[in-house]
């Protein structure tokens, strides 16, 4: 249910640009409080941005490989 923006390509490379001016925006929300960021602008500053205090959580082949928290970084290693 709801408004989704889809994004498919059958023969070659599908993409997504968002382009600004002097600067360039994504923003991940539930209603209009954004949660998580993606924000990059001309001085060569680029952020991945989570707005509450929950992890930022990277995954490789459905397991988890890292954890941003708010007070340290966990990675997971395996041999």
């Amino acid at each position: 249910t709801g408004t989704a923006l889809a994004v498919s390509e059958q023969t070659g490379t599908a993409s997504v640009q968002v382009t600004g001016g002097n600067a360039a925006r994504m923003d991940f929300g539930i209603g209009n409080t954004a949660l998580f960021r993606m924000y990059t602008d001309n001085t060569n500053y680029t952020e991945f941005k989570r707005t509450t205090d929950h992890p930022i959580i990277f995954n490789t082949n459905n397991t988890e490989i890292a954890r941003f928290m708010s007070t340290d970084l966990q990675v997971v290693l395996q041999m």
